[in-house]
């Protein structure tokens, strides 16, 4: 079974599918978190959740990402998308590091908000805020 969603912006015009091949994953650590550190050092880091994911609720990524210890730039504020809410964001003094909320969005947020998801790729990697 394949999903297919159109997406059209200002920019880019294009259909996004979801892969439905099976995966064979095997963990090889039980945790990355002591390796964000030195990826936030190194690289712009953006962490993002649906508000609405069953899978991996957003206020457990809130709460690790806040667990860094890294000073707030701009606390808990909302993003917006053609003047409605899309979201929220927290801002840190960490190069970059982002931790944002995609509104109504569950797990796969390009499936469920393409729209929004393609702007929050477009602000991440045209280093604008949210």
């Amino acid at each position: 079974m394949r999903s297919a969603i159109h997406v059209e912006s200002s920019s880019v015009t294009g259909t996004w599918t979801i892969c439905t091949q099976n995966i064979n994953y095997t963990p090889t650590i039980d945790s990355l978190l002591g390796l964000y550190p030195t990826l936030i050092a190194k690289y712009r880091v953006l962490i993002y959740n649906g508000d609405v994911d069953a899978c991996v609720p957003y206020n457990d990524n809130e709460q690790w990402t806040s667990s860094l210890g890294y000073q707030i730039d701009q606390d808990w504020h909302q993003w917006l998308v053609n003047s409605q809410v899309a979201g929220y964001a927290t801002s840190y003094q960490a190069n970059g590091f982002q931790f944002i909320t995609v509104k109504g969005s569950g797990h796969m947020v390009p499936e469920y908000r393409p729209v929004q998801a393609l702007q929050m790729f477009t602000q991440f990697l045209n280093n604008q805020p949210f």
